[in-house]
């Protein structure tokens, strides 16, 4: 009768563990880092939906064409050379915004905003 309570309790004690290594292991939910670059497709892309949505003309198409690339260059590089910042990324990205406002009419930056606001991944809560 010990015996069959003792291998009881041990598969209790063995099952609880187990459970508890799988729970450990299980990745964390939601992205961690910062969010991938886009790649030179992916950046023409974003460049046409802008240039429908804003209604670009040419000239301005041409340099937010331009702007995309240099900023996501830079970025690029400064992510392959080490871990960067948050307040560089930061100050990359309001510098990348006044560029571009500087490039368009003020609706269309304010337009600009909302679309950038809309597509943003929404990040998981922390608990």
């Amino acid at each position: 009768m010990k015996t069959i309570i003792m291998q009881r309790g041990i598969l209790i004690i063995l099952s609880t563990m187990l459970s508890a290594t799988v729970l450990v292991a299980q990745p964390s939910q939601g992205r961690q880092g910062p969010p991938p670059m886009p790649d030179a497709s992916k950046i023409v892309e974003m460049i046409e939906e802008l240039e429908q949505t804003l209604n670009l003309t040419p000239t301005q198409k041409n340099q937010i064409t331009n702007l995309y690339n240099t900023h996501f260059e830079e970025v690029t590089g400064l992510m392959e050379s080490g871990k960067v910042s948050r307040n560089t990324m930061e100050r990359l990205k309001k510098n990348f915004h006044a560029q571009i406002e500087s490039v368009l009419s003020e609706a269309q930056f304010k337009e600009f905003q909302t679309l950038q606001r809309t597509q943003r991944p929404q990040q998981p809560r922390k608990r």
